[in-house]
């Protein structure tokens, strides 16, 4: 179902028409009679994906003065020491801090230059931290959260540096900026430096003159040793938007036996961002968008597996339309947020579903206006709680077999909210059900697969 790829994604302006057909309704809401509880959202993680990727040149030929530097027992003192200049593990209103900061001792303008950029990258880094952590909070009691809730809740902040080699005057090092909860993100810087020359170390000094032809032959075989079996990977085609080529400012560090290390980051690999399952009902004349889940199997070789169950998101027991937003994960807890798209009080919105480690099952976090495009120059309003007597009226969108959007419309039927918390499950489909994986690549290009099998 490739012809999903000009799919529109974004609301346009258009009047929400009548309800969908009576047939089409009664096929979506038959399988309200088999409701069960929606299982807890699982974490995906990608096998390759991390903040960067490592590429090691091994097997090349280094240039005979960097071999014979590497071939020294690294010792400490010399012309240099890389110190610890700040070392701290605390907790404040929150946030865990754990936080190491070198500094590098010794004479000349590059270590200066040095120390002033990692102090720099590391102010930044925790100025950034606070204030994703206060959105946070403020988002979080303006939606209904109580202090009980909120005091089980933490962020991670890390800063640390690992010294990768270094000889009586040569220092390769790794800065390495993390921040888990609210943001999940890490970034590495890598610092390599010939402090007798008072210089950075580039890969042209280990290499020699075709240092680019090498590294690109090295990241080549790494991505073709990627692809399975039956033609999968996670990496797109220079074409697409994936590797072509190093250059002075790809980040690499240097292993003890002067070994350099390429890390190169996603915008370098072309790396596949986001997989997820773009399910379409077919009423007959066309297909509904019941949205897209972080939902997938792969196998023991890595490629990906058909729909193994016939099931959706519902709210109250209402299958919807439901779009997978964003997913935080720091190995110990996660966060996972979608949206509904809806009529709230009339008013063209989406609730905002967030599955958590406190509430797997899920819960409606709010509601949030959303403006069609040239109505307002004024940005949506943040979301607000659902407050008793609320009426909720769910959307979905319809395309032409030939994939081509043709309307948004009313499914289900409308919900009065209640004191009691609107309930989030799984629900089975009759019917007949396409499903395709859509995947986004870090330019936020989306390219769809072909229809995959349910089994």
């Amino acid at each position: 179902m490739n012809e999903f790829k000009n799919a529109k994604e974004a609301y346009d302006n258009t009047p929400i028409p009548a309800e969908l057909s009576e047939r089409v309704q009664v096929g979506i809401r038959e399988g309200k009679s088999q409701y069960r509880a929606r299982r807890g959202r699982t974490i995906r993680r990608w096998g390759a994906t991390a903040a960067c990727f490592a590429v090691l040149l091994a097997g090349l030929n280094l240039s005979p003065t960097i071999a014979k530097a590497a071939a020294g027992v690294p010792v400490l003192g010399g012309l240099f020491q890389v110190l610890t200049f700040v070392d701290y593990d605390k907790t404040e209103d929150g946030i865990h801090y754990d936080v190491t900061v070198p500094q590098l001792e010794a004479e000349g303008a590059l270590a200066e230059r040095v120390n002033a950029v990692v102090q720099e990258k590391v102010d930044a880094h925790l100025a950034k931290a606070q204030q994703d952590w206060d959105d946070y909070r403020e988002a979080f009691f303006a939606t209904g959260g109580t202090e009980e809730e909120w005091a089980d809740r933490e962020m991670d902040v890390i800063v640390d540096y690992e010294v990768k080699s270094q000889t009586d005057s040569r220092v390769s090092f790794v800065v390495t900026l993390a921040e888990g909860w609210v943001a999940s993100m890490e970034e590495r810087y890598c610092y390599n430096l010939d402090l007798a020359e008072n210089r950075d170390i580039t890969l042209a000094d280990l290499l020699g003159e075709n240092w680019v032809e090498r590294c690109n032959e090295a990241v080549r075989a790494g991505i073709d040793a990627s692809v399975d079996e039956e033609g999968f990977t996670l990496f797109f085609t220079p074409e697409q938007g994936g590797f072509t080529t190093v250059d002075e400012n790809t980040a690499f560090y240097i292993r003890e036996d002067g070994v350099p290390v390429l890390r190169l980051d996603e915008a370098q690999w072309g790396l596949v961002q986001e997989l997820e399952l773009n399910l379409f009902y077919d009423d007959g004349a066309g297909y509904i968008d019941l949205g897209l889940d972080n939902t997938f199997e792969f196998d023991g070789a890595g490629g990906l597996l058909g729909v193994n169950e016939n099931t959706w998101l519902a709210i109250d027991g209402q299958p919807v339309a439901y779009y997978h937003t964003a997913t935080v994960d720091d190995g110990t807890r996660y966060a996972i947020t979608g949206r509904v798209p809806v009529l709230h009080n009339g008013v063209r919105s989406e609730l905002l579903l967030t599955f958590d480690n406190h509430t797997p099952h899920g819960y409606v976090a709010g509601v949030r206006t959303v403006y069609p495009e040239g109505e307002t120059d004024t940005v949506a309003k943040g979301q607000e709680a659902l407050q008793p007597g609320d009426t909720l009226e769910f959307l979905c969108d319809y395309y032409s077999y030939a994939g081509d959007y043709q309307d948004s419309y009313l499914i289900g039927d409308p919900i009065t909210v209640t004191d009691e918390a609107l309930s989030i499950s799984n629900v089975p489909l009759e019917g007949s059900v396409q499903a395709v994986y859509r995947f986004t690549d870090l330019y936020q290009q989306h390219h769809w697969t072909p229809a995959v099998p349910m089994v």
